[in-house]
């Protein structure tokens, strides 16, 4: 099993991608343990979830919103760790 090296840490920006590096879900990493860690998505990319162009653009909209925009937990020594790539780095002074 290949272990993860990233240092995903509270408040970090995160992507989720596809394997053809496409922008699947956008969120925050709200928890970290020693093993895991959590994240809020925030966004998700709409074309690619069947949301533009389509008459049951309504439909999908609350489909993927109940259903992409939740909390998603993650092992760090998962493999398709590489697929959550840290966009931008939290601020860990102004966490509390």
């Amino acid at each position: 099993m290949v272990m993860n090296t990233k240092k995903y840490e509270i408040g970090d920006f995160v992507e989720l991608r596809a394997n053809n590096n496409m922008y699947l879900k956008r969120g925050i990493v709200i928890e970290v343990g020693k093993h895991h860690f959590c994240v809020k998505w925030t966004s998700y990319n709409k074309g690619f979830y069947c949301e533009i162009g389509s008459k049951s653009d309504s439909i999908f909209r609350k489909l993927n919103q109940a259903n992409l925009l939740g909390i998603s937990y993650y092992h760090k020594n998962q493999i398709d760790l590489a697929r959550v790539i840290i966009l931008n780095k939290g601020r860990s002074d102004v966490m509390g």
